[in-house]
């Protein structure tokens, strides 16, 4: 879905921008380990270009790292959950957008409890301090992106977490500049290159 927000509705009632386009090519990372979640990312390639791309579908730019600044405003988007309890789970039909703080690899670590399954040069983690927002099960693949000189960067890929919207619990999210070499070598077989 392209352009979409309300997942119930008439995609004519999302506006003029607001289209299907089906998905002709999935690529899975080659070393995707499901156990453990290392290199949860996969490629997607639609069959056509969006018809409208303006005000509500945008290209993002990729983060091209080395890292994310620890510390800034990162926003993630879904529809994923919006309440994760025991037999009362809801999936939002609105599209979600929680606004959450990068932090430092140590403190990803330390709240983590040393989880090996983080690995910092793979993934970023972000969380909401007070835990009111977050992503949850069900926005794994969406994005986490940050602003950046006034321009969208998509910075990581929701992945793994503990739970969601736990106070001092991050959500890990694959680190998108860890990946570039493959989605450019992916993406442009040829030339190798994003550019």
């Amino acid at each position: 879905s392209f352009g979409r927000h309300e997942l119930q509705a008439p995609i004519a009632s999302d506006g003029d921008c607001a289209e299907e386009i089906d998905v002709d090519t999935i690529v899975r990372h080659p070393e995707y380990n499901n156990n453990v979640l290392y290199n949860d990312v996969c490629l997607m390639r639609i069959t056509r270009e969006p018809s409208c791309l303006g005000d509500s579908v945008r290209v993002i730019a990729l983060d091209e790292g080395p890292h994310t600044v620890v510390g800034a405003d990162a926003t993630t988007i879904g529809w994923g959950l919006t309440t994760y309890r025991q037999g009362n789970d809801r999936y939002a039909n609105a599209l979600q957008e929680a606004t959450i703080k990068v932090f430092s690899d140590q403190t990803c670590k330390d709240q983590l409890d040393n989880s090996f399954h983080f690995r910092p040069d793979e993934h970023i983690c972000a969380f909401d301090p007070a835990g009111e927002q977050s992503s949850c099960k069900g926005d794994s693949g969406g994005p986490l992106f940050c602003q950046e000189d006034g321009q969208y960067q998509l910075a990581g890929v929701v992945s793994w977490g503990y739970g969601c919207a736990r106070p001092s619990i991050p959500g890990v999210y694959a680190r998108v500049s860890y990946y570039i070499d493959w989605i450019c070598s992916t993406t442009f077989p040829t030339t190798g290159c994003c550019a």
